[in-house]
């Protein structure tokens, strides 16, 4: 029984029913709580028998009733615990989300810090990237300059190099054709060009031939025609220097003498006497000709021939020809002075019984910056013997000065009149030469001039001269 009302209080707490008969607060008297007890004990048993079965409906619909409670508490205490589960995940998830906003607006802020400080250093970067690129265009500029200036002096160089290349290449090719022409021809180391060539009228390539009968031009064979000279043509050697034309002379015995010369009354108003030339030439002998010489002659040749008058040929130097090869012959030459001379004879003269080949000669007269009448003379040796002929003792005879008896026969002091004085430095007197004794000469004779005139010494001299009024030719001549 008290378990029973264990439960049904339990029960009412649970359903939240408090019946007003089980308690109440007004006293009774003790009496009357026994005989209403006793009385009642039977309808007390048949309630309670009631009120069980009543109690265990009750019972049975609490249990029910706290079954659905709970069912519903739980439910909705699950309900609720899935809504705070769910507001907490909303609420986490919001303050997740908030956490992550925060987080995102401090990232954005740090960001924005950080893009504030990318940017300024962006603008630091943009900066020293103008400055860098300042820096590049000044030092583009600068190395621009420099690559300009490196430029101009490589262009410069490089013109230079080219210039220098192409002088190397026409060097080397003037050297390959003067090798070339070398191995056709061993020259000379004198040279004398086609314009300086005294006699190049006179047919002295061997180019110019008569066109009727081919005999050469001006020259001639040993018998004075064309007997044992001919014109020959280059073949597959080729002419031996690119001056030297298609042509060149061959001399062949003929009288037994093998030889080709020229004289003319013209080539003695070209070469004069005392006057020093200088010559080149090239010879070679014919093929099958195994030795022999060949000598250059210049002569001075009287009328009629009565008198020649050879002149010192001087040789460069010794050559020995062959059949193989061309070679240059130069030297030097003058002619002495010949009273009678009329003509200049050239002539090759080959030694007997030989066959030889000419070509391209040259003659020059030797170049000199102080010769013939371009020559001056500022100090005169003979100043003190009256070389100007100014000085006359007091019976008028020259001082110093004789005649061919060594007197003051045939000498006299004639002065400057109408006519004009050759030079300012020429005083006013000159010296007159008449034959006396068949000769016509003056002279000077002392010690003093032996001291003065030297031996193995070359001395150089002017003077002016002229013929005598009525005298038509004849010549004078200086001797020491």
């Amino acid at each position: 029984m008290q378990n029973y009302k264990s439960k049904k209080i339990l029960a009412l707490l649970l359903s939240g029913v408090l019946f007003a008969g089980s308690v109440n607060p007004v006293m009774a008297s003790a009496a009357e709580v026994s005989e209403e007890t006793q009385t009642d004990d039977t309808e007390q048993k048949a309630d309670d028998e009631r009120i069980a079965g009543e109690d265990a409906e009750k019972q049975s619909a609490v249990r029910e009733s706290e079954a659905g409670n709970i069912e519903g508490s739980t439910a909705e205490q699950n309900s609720t615990e899935e809504r705070d589960t769910e507001n907490s995940s909303v609420s986490s998830a919001v303050e997740e989300s908030t956490i992550e906003e925060s987080k995102l607006e401090e990232s954005t802020s740090e960001e924005s810090k950080a893009e504030e400080s990318t940017s300024e250093e962006s603008k630091a970067e943009e900066s020293t990237e103008e400055e860098s690129k300042k820096e590049n265009s000044t030092e583009t500029e600068s190395e621009t300059e420099k690559t300009e200036e490196s430029t101009t002096v490589e262009s410069t160089s490089t013109e230079e190099t080219t210039e220098t290349q192409v002088t190397e290449t026409e060097t080397e090719s003037t050297e390959e054709e003067e090798t070339q022409e070398e191995i056709k021809a061993l020259k000379s180391d004198r040279q004398i060009s086609g314009e300086k060539n005294i006699l190049s009228k006179y047919n002295t390539s061997f180019e110019g031939v008569d066109e009727e009968n081919g005999n050469l031009h001006w020259w001639n064979g040993p018998s004075w025609n064309q007997n044992g000279i001919s014109r020959k043509a280059y073949e597959n050697s080729g002419a031996l220097s690119s001056d030297c034309g298609e042509y060149y002379l061959e001399v062949s015995p003929n009288d037994g003498k093998s030889e080709a010369q020229i004289c003319q009354d013209d080539i003695a108003a070209i070469i004069q006497p005392e006057t020093t030339y200088e010559f080149t030439y090239y010879a070679k002998l014919v093929e099958g000709q195994d030795s022999g010489e060949v000598q250059f002659q210049i002569s001075s040749v009287s009328d009629g021939w009565s008198s020649v008058v050879n002149a010192e040929i001087q040789y460069d130097k010794e050559i020995t020809l062959d059949d193989s090869q061309w070679k240059q012959i130069s030297g030097e030459f003058k002619l002495p002075v010949h009273d009678v001379r009329k003509q200049v004879l050239v002539k090759f003269a080959g030694s007997e019984g030989l066959s030889f080949c000419i070509d391209d000669l040259r003659i020059a007269a030797v170049d000199d910056e102080n010769t013939g009448d371009d020559r001056e003379i500022s100090e005169n040796i003979l100043s003190n013997y009256n070389t100007s002929f100014e000085g006359v003792n007091e019976s008028g005879n020259l001082y110093w000065w004789n005649g061919p008896s060594w007197s003051s026969d045939g000498i006299s002091r004639k002065a400057y009149e109408n006519s004009e004085k050759p030079s300012s430095d020429c005083g006013d007197y000159y010296l007159e030469v008449s034959p006396f004794d068949g000769k016509s000469e003056a002279q000077i004779n002392d010690a003093g001039i032996a001291a003065l005139i030297q031996p193995e010494s070359t001395y150089e001299f002017t003077y002016y001269a002229k013929l005598s009024e009525g005298q038509e030719n004849g010549a004078v001549r200086l001797e020491v």
